[in-house]
């Protein structure tokens, strides 16, 4: 075998695996990402520039996740995530940044029905696609409470009575004790 077929043959191979936060539209060569792609040897100016088209359609800031894979030829290939929960949670409480002590002071408040919205954004994440709606939710509501942003209830009570009452009938019925007559109603 060659050495120019054999030194061709890995640069398909995939040698380093970058996870980076990166505001969206506001990617520079500067300090953390320069030095972190420059280490793998990355073209920095052109993955700025991509980077930086790929995003326009988010708000300006944004924290984004990304996962970039460097190959033995130094391309590249990246994919950009959804926005973190947290950067969701704050943003529906009109928070900049959560509580110092999580769990002993309240920040701010998000309804029920803002964690269901945050919880169908995350969902088109691919990294999290093989959650259902219910336990998306229930992470979205622990990052709440590590941000110290309180969640309420804000639905109708005749639908909470629904609610309550759909579980009550989901759930089993307790048996009665062995020789016990069953409960009769009278009018």
């Amino acid at each position: 075998m060659s050495k120019a077929k054999g030194a061709a043959g890995g640069a398909h191979i995939v040698v380093a695996t970058l996870k980076l936060l990166i505001p969206a539209g506001k990617a520079a060569p500067a300090p953390p990402l320069g030095p972190a792609l420059g280490q793998k040897g990355v073209a920095i100016g052109q993955f700025v520039k991509d980077f930086n088209d790929q995003t326009k359609q988010f708000v300006p800031g944004t924290e984004l996740p990304v996962r970039l894979a460097v190959k033995g030829d130094r391309s590249y290939s990246y994919t950009v995530g959804q926005p973190t929960t947290a950067y969701f949670v704050l943003r529906a409480a009109g928070l900049a940044k959560g509580a110092k002590a999580a769990g002993k002071e309240v920040m701010g408040t998000i309804s029920l029905r803002h964690v269901y919205e945050i919880a169908q954004i995350k969902l088109k994440d691919p990294s999290v696609k093989h959650l259902n709606m219910q336990t998306m939710a229930q992470c979205v509501i622990g990052t709440a409470r590590a941000l110290g942003v309180r969640v309420i209830d804000d639905r109708p009570k005749n639908v909470k009575a629904a609610a309550a009452a759909a579980a009550a009938a989901a759930a089993p019925a307790t048996s009665a004790p062995a020789g016990a007559a069953p409960a009769v109603a009278t009018a």
